[in-house]
C-alpha cells in the first residue's frame, strides 16, 4: 500500500482536516483517521435513504388522497418546486417513455422537494395550496411529538427538522467529513459529533415512520454503529495503517 498514491487519490486538502482538527501529525495517521471516519459514515446512508423514502411516501399519500395522483401539477407554488416537477417529468419521459405514470414522476422528485412541501406556503390557511390541516398533519406524522413537552410537533417544527436532514444529506453525499464541526479539536469530540448525528437521524426516522426505526433496531443496524463508533475503533484503524507502513518499510 503506497501512502503517496493514497494521499494523491484522497487529496491533500481533504486530509488536512485531520491535521487541523484532530491533530494527526503523520501521513499515516491522517490516512488512518480518514478511512476510519469514512467507514463509520457509511452507516448513515441507510438511515438517510429510509428517511427520504418514508417522507416522500407519507406526504404523497396524504396529498394524493385530497387532490388526486397528479397533484404535483397544481399544488407546488414556488418556481424551484415547479422546476423540480418539470425535471422529474422529463426524466420519467426519458426513462419510461410517453406512457409514464404518476408514480414514475413522484419517485423522481428530489428529497429537497418533499422537505419544502412542509414550508410556509403549504401551511398558510389563506392560500389555495394549503394542505397541512390538523387532520392531514396527524395522518402524515402520527408519531411527531415535541421532545421537550410531549405535545404534537407543529408543521413548522417538522420543516425545520427535515431541513436539517436535507443539509446533512447533502454533506454526506458530497463526501464532506460529517464529524467536522466548529470547535472540534479531538477524536473524542469527533466521535461525539458522529453519535449526535446518528441519534438525530434515528429520531427523524421515528417521526416519519416509527416502524422503520423499529426495523433498524430489529436488524441491529444501530447497535453495530454504536459498537464501532468509539475512539478505540478509530485509533485501532490508525494503528493498523501505521503498522502496515512499518512492515513495508522494513
Amino acid at each position: 500500500m503506497d501512502t503517496t498514491s493514497l494521499i494523491s487519490s484522497i487529496s491533500v486538502p481533504r486530509l488536512s482536516f485531520y491535521e487541523t482538527f484532530l491533530g494527526c501529525a503523520t501521513d499515516q495517521e491522517k490516512v488512518g483517521a480518514y478511512v476510519a471516519y469514512q467507514d463509520l459514515s457509511g452507516d448513515f446512508f441507510c438511515l438517510v435513504q429510509m428517511i427520504e423514502v418514508a417522507l416522500r411516501n407519507a406526504i404523497n399519500n396524504t396529498i394524493k388522497a385530497n387532490h388526486g395522483p397528479a397533484w404535483y401539477d397544481s399544488i407546488p407554488q414556488t418556481k424551484k418546486s415547479q422546476d423540480l416537477v418539470l425535471n422529474a417529468k422529463q426524466k420519467a419521459l426519458d426513462e419510461c417513455g410517453v406512457r409514464y405514470t404518476d408514480d414514475d414522476v413522484i419517485c423522481r422528485l428530489t428529497f429537497g422537494f418533499w422537505v419544502y412541501m412542509l414550508d410556509a406556503p403549504y401551511r398558510d390557511t389563506q392560500r389555495p395550496c394549503y394542505i397541512w390541516t390538523p387532520e392531514n398533519k396527524a395522518k402524515t406524522f402520527p408519531h411527531a411529538k415535541n421532545p421537550l413537552g410531549g405535545g404534537d410537533m407543529k408543521v413548522k417544527a417538522l420543516f425545520d427538522e427535515f431541513h436539517k436532514v436535507l443539509l446533512f444529506r447533502n454533506r454526506l453525499f458530497h463526501h464532506e467529513p460529517i464529524w467536522k464541526k466548529h470547535h472540534c479539536k479531538s477524536h473524542s469530540q469527533a466521535i461525539n459529533n458522529m453519535l449526535k448525528e446518528f441519534n438525530f437521524l434515528m429520531n427523524a426516522l421515528s417521526i416519519v415512520s416509527n416502524e422503520k426505526k423499529e426495523l433498524i433496531e430489529f436488524i441491529g443496524h444501530d447497535r453495530r454503529f454504536y459498537e464501532r463508533c468509539t475512539i478505540e475503533y478509530v485509533m485501532g484503524i490508525i494503528g493498523r495503517i501505521k503498522c502496515r507502513e512499518l512492515k513495508v518499510a522494513g
